[in-house]
């Protein structure tokens, strides 16, 4: 699971994805959590529309166009480089 939140977002309160992890952290789920400061439920500033496109992308074809065999979930792979503040998850 991949997710992208706005700290600054009062549709969804960052709490409630703080939550969403926490839970699937605790049940051994592979997920990619990033935050983006100063943004609200869509993305205002351009450097993070531009690096969450990247980051979906990258999600994207790494499980919906995986390589023959490749079986790793690491995030190393991924090439979702983390914007300032942000950090991925396993």
């Amino acid at each position: 699971m991949l997710i992208l939140h706005g700290e600054n977002d009062p549709q969804v309160p960052p709490i409630e994805s703080a939550l969403f992890v926490k839970a699937l952290r605790e049940h051994r789920k592979v997920f990619y959590y990033f935050t983006y400061p100063n943004e609200l439920h869509g993305f205002s500033q351009r450097e993070h529309r531009l690096d969450a496109w990247k980051k979906e992308l990258a999600f994207l074809a790494k499980y919906l166009q995986p390589e023959f065999g490749a079986s790793s979930t690491s995030t190393d792979d991924l090439l979702l480089t983390a914007p300032p503040r942000s950090a991925p998850e396993k």
